[in-house]
């Protein structure tokens, strides 16, 4: 069977020797009617193209939703676990804590009870912060609302312009 590609380029070529015309012979009024045929044909072969690439297009999009949804439902499983091993390892910690334990030893285990490393946590009152501790940063960001809307009522601006809209494939 053709590819979609085989079939967009035939018509192509289809077209373009219509368009150059052929004379007035009872040969080229067969060959007229030949391509004719043949063009009539390729446009039911791309009609049926379109639907089977309609058809599969359909089934992805709802195989991508179906997957998303599965996703979806597994990372919310996985966020359900992570949050039950936190509050086991906090009510472990709490309890070693409470019995002042620093190491502990099960059968399969070695826990042990320690600082944290890395940087020390720190705590800032941020309104008795002296000025050399204080860093200002200005920041400039492009309007792009404004400038979409001057253009849109018509505005010429040197430095931004609207670009064409792009085909968009529609398949209901």
């Amino acid at each position: 069977m053709a590819t979609l590609f085989d079939l967009t380029s035939k018509l192509a070529s289809i077209e373009a020797l219509l368009a150059d015309g052929l004379p007035e012979t009872p040969e080229a009024e067969a060959e007229l009617d030949r391509v004719l045929a043949d063009e009539l044909a390729t446009r039911e072969a791309v009609e049926d193209k379109a639907e089977a690439y309609c058809g599969l297009i359909t089934e992805l999009e709802a195989l991508a939703t179906a997957r998303k949804a599965e996703a979806d439902r597994v990372a919310k499983l996985a966020k359900t676990a992570a949050a039950q091993a936190d509050r086991l390892r906090q009510a472990l910690r709490e309890a070693l804590l409470r019995l002042d334990l620093k190491k502990l030893s099960t059968t399969r285990y070695q826990v042990t009870l320690k600082k944290a490393g890395g940087k020390q946590a720190l705590e800032v009152d941020e309104f008795m912060v002296p000025a050399e501790y204080v860093t200002t940063e200005t920041i400039t960001t492009i309007n792009k609302v404004a400038i979409q809307k001057a253009l849109d009522e018509g505005q010429e601006l040197e430095f931004a312009r609207l670009l064409p809209r792009r085909d968009v494939l529609s398949i209901r």
